[in-house]
């Protein structure tokens, strides 16, 4: 029996006359076929061709006749892997720039032997670095692609000089060896969270946050030329010298709660900006303490410890133990081991509050 089915499917795309030649041979098909009225049904003048959707045993669409959506078949592609990239920022001023002078490694107390700072002078090629130093000063200094850390990006200077990135790829790279990471650093030297660094000032010419944000995404474009995703694990604050020097006036408070509210804001505004470059886990925020040289590094530090206990995901760490005074009579920056020995904290933290 032909199906009434074909004959539809028949009709789909023909011109209005072929449609009034099919509608015709329809009609006076069950007269062809069984003769007039009085056919197998007792002469009701029905056909007895069942319905589709009466009998199990009929054709349906997708029991062995090919129709239109059996064409659109469903193609399932299993979704490439995503390569991501887990990127560290390090901001701050001077001792985040890095004054230290690589001449005085190893130092005469023996704490960074010779056979680490060979290892620092190669560099380490799974942790790259992309900077940007006191990019509104005569000492400015950059680079626009990531390449291994070692010495040499610090503050402009006949000498080679370093931040603490080489401490925290010192650490990163012996505890994780077979990993990679990327540093975005923007840092510059006497310069003040209140004055420079503010949020709220964001508007203005050559604020030093706005700056930041601006750096970090277009450093962030370059981790992900290649269809890569760029998490910020960590953001590492080493700042506070300059408020010490001047907090009276800025923040009218002997306490300084006002840095750490200040600085929170800045962190929070930094973690909005990046939200869609954050882990679940979300981004630990690392504050490093200010050295005793600084007649407020008591309050300031408290403030950071402060922020530290009423933030989630926040930290901080002293650095009282670490030397300012034995090279070069520079007493404002770190000496050149106790540099490294910062930057190797900030790598324990980094690898406490995002990786463990």
């Amino acid at each position: 029996m032909i199906s009434k089915m074909k004959i539809f499917k028949q009709m789909a795309g023909r011109g209005k006359k072929a449609v009034l030649v099919t509608l015709a041979l329809l009609l006076s098909l069950p007269f062809f076929l069984f003769g007039c009225a009085g056919g197998g049904n007792g002469g009701n003048g029905e056909s007895d061709s069942p319905a589709l959707s009466e009998n199990p045993e009929a054709t349906q669409p997708g029991d062995g006749e090919e129709t239109e959506t059996d064409i659109e078949t469903d193609i399932e592609t299993a979704a490439e892997p995503t390569n991501v990239k887990r990127v560290i920022v390090l901001a701050g001023q001077s001792n985040a720039v890095g004054h230290s002078l690589a001449k005085f490694l190893p130092d005469a107390a023996g704490k960074v032997s010779a056979e680490r700072v060979e290892e620092m002078k190669k560099g380490y090629q799974n942790i790259t670095i992309m900077f940007s130093n006191n990019p509104y000063k005569s000492a400015a200094m950059a680079n626009a692609h990531f390449v291994p850390v070692n010495f040499g990006f610090g503050v402009k200077s006949s000498n080679v000089t370093f931040g603490p990135e080489v401490g925290v790829a010192e650490y990163l790279n012996k505890n994780y060896p077979d990993e990679k990471f990327y540093i975005i650093k923007c840092a510059t030297g006497a310069t003040s969270l209140f004055g420079d660094w503010n949020p709220d000032l964001a508007s203005e010419e050559n604020n030093l946050y706005k700056q930041m944000l601006t750096f970090t995404k277009t450093a962030i474009g370059e981790l992900e030329k290649d269809g890569s995703r760029a998490e910020i694990i960590a953001f590492c604050w080493m700042q506070g010298e300059s408020d010490s020097e001047r907090g009276g006036d800025f923040y009218k408070d002997t306490n300084f709660a006002g840095y750490g509210d200040l600085f929170g804001k800045l962190a929070d505004g930094f973690e909005e900006t990046f939200k869609e470059n954050i882990p679940e886990k979300g981004l630990a925020v690392i504050q490093g303490g200010i050295s005793s040289y600084w007649k407020k590094a008591v309050q300031i530090n408290a403030a950071k410890q402060t922020l530290a206990k009423n933030r989630s995901n926040t930290y901080y760490f002293q650095t009282y133990d670490l030397t300012w005074n034995l090279e070069n009579n520079d007493n404002a920056h770190f000496d050149s081991a106790a540099m490294v020995t910062l930057g190797n904290r900030f790598g324990e933290y980094i690898a406490k509050a995002a990786l463990s």
